[in-house]
């Protein structure tokens, strides 16, 4: 397929799929009259905006002073907190829509270079509208408000500078995602890969320069006891643990391993007992990543697809809005180079497409936040993992000895009658 052939399809996917959820709720909250969450595919308008006010809240009182859910950010985080507190007075509704204003802005603004109809500018902004304000990981995001939003934004920058082969400069943007979270660390197999050790000291030292500026400038880092700051951190982000991982709370609109698993078998051992076996077993499927990207040269997007399935699927917990990443996988395949095999093709649109699409229509165990959206999303990710691994191997030849091995034990037991007319000749 062809660029614009890629884009149409998925944008009349992501239509498809918006409209068929949006009746679908529709019917139930309007016409059944049917309370959340059986009305709508996001969480409770209760919360509205909830991942934004915690933080926001906590921090315009405490700084790094205080102990909650919304201090367990890594310090960088709360740069980009205090600058829309700054810029709103600490004015909470102003700073939520700013937030979300500047988000929107720069989203629209990235996607548009990816997507634009050299024909039409009415096309170009319908293919922008569809892919963010229809796609469920950005409504989860807006609706949330929660600051993922502005680790997409530097993963994007990242991303468009790594492309450009300009690796030093993408280092920063980079290095302050990091800083915010520990998960975009993952996005160091990129530059692993290339060789670019020069560019990998430079987001070590983003890491280190972003993470002790906050320390430096607010209170609660350098002015007091630093031991006292990294104890309230891992308080902080042992509450969050406690909720998210420990209590279940994180299986609600999650998509990681565990979150499928615990909705798919009611028998699933708690997460306590399993910790250790399974945090070893990540790090050797991160190892064993780093491997085959490094070895087997895979295009930039199938690059960026494992690295983003990773960091989706292998965490305790993994929240919905963090699926927003898999958007850069997409565009990414819009500029790609077609595929020989045009059928693989549409396995990976369609796999990448149905992960932006709302599908809670069936739920599981009697409760509808456990629903089909959680592990379809956990199974598209998993097949693209499976697809890539298995067309890498065929294209270097590795399986066809197993499969020249297992068509000729076939072949051997069936005694030859059902041989081709030209292998009998022979």
């Amino acid at each position: 397929m062809n660029r614009e052939s890629k884009i149409n399809l998925t944008v009349a996917m992501i239509c498809i799929g918006f409209a068929c959820s949006s009746i679908y709720f529709y019917w139930a909250g309007i016409i059944l009259g049917l309370p959340n969450p059986f009305n709508s595919f996001l969480p409770d308008a209760r919360g509205l905006f909830g991942d934004f006010y915690t933080p926001f809240d906590y921090w315009n009182r405490l700084h790094f002073l205080g102990i909650d859910y919304g201090l367990s950010y890594f310090p960088a985080t709360y740069l980009f907190v205090d600058f829309l507190s700054f810029i709103s007075n600490a004015n909470p509704y102003l700073a939520i829509a700013t937030y979300e204003i500047l988000f929107i802005i720069f989203t629209y603004c990235f996607i548009y270079s990816f997507v634009k109809n050299s024909e039409s500018r009415l096309i170009s902004l319908q293919r922008v509208t569809a892919l963010t304000l229809m796609s469920y990981p950005f409504l989860i995001t807006l609706h949330t408000g929660n600051l993922e939003g502005i680790i997409f934004c530097l993963l994007a920058i990242f991303l468009d500078l790594y492309r450009r082969s300009k690796f030093n400069l993408s280092a920063i943007p980079l290095g302050i995602a990091i800083a915010m979270k520990l998960f975009p660390a993952i996005f160091l197999i990129l530059l692993i890969e290339k060789g670019k050790y020069k560019a990998i000291l430079l987001t070590v030292t983003s890491i280190v320069f972003f993470s002790t500026l906050p320390l430096v400038i607010f209170d609660g880092g350098f002015n007091s006891n630093i031991g006292d700051y990294i104890y309230r951190l891992k308080q902080s982000q042992k509450m969050y643990f406690d909720l998210m991982v420990f209590s279940g709370a994180g299986v609600h609109f999650g998509h990681s391993l565990i979150n499928s698993a615990k909705i798919l078998f009611d028998n699933f051992p708690q997460i306590e007992n399993i910790i250790t076996v399974y945090s070893g077993l990540s790090i050797f499927c991160l190892i064993g990543l780093i491997i085959f990207i490094c070895w087997y040269k895979l295009p930039l997007w199938k690059q960026v697809c494992l690295t983003v399935c990773a960091m989706c699927l292998l965490p305790y917990t993994s929240t919905d809005y963090k699926l927003m990443h898999m958007t850069l996988v997409l565009l990414l395949f819009f500029d790609a180079e077609p595929n020989r095999n045009r059928r693989i093709e549409y396995v990976y649109l369609i796999l990448i497409t149905a992960i932006l699409i709302p599908k809670n229509y069936f739920y599981f165990n009697s409760n509808p936040l456990l629903n089909l959206n959680n592990v379809m999303n956990t199974s598209c990710m998993l097949a693209l993992v499976f697809c890539i691994f298995l067309e890498a191997l065929l294209d270097r030849n590795i399986l066809q000895p197993v499969a020249h091995r297992l068509r000729g034990s076939l072949l051997k037991n069936d005694g030859g009658r059902n041989l081709p007319s030209d292998s009998k000749t022979n």
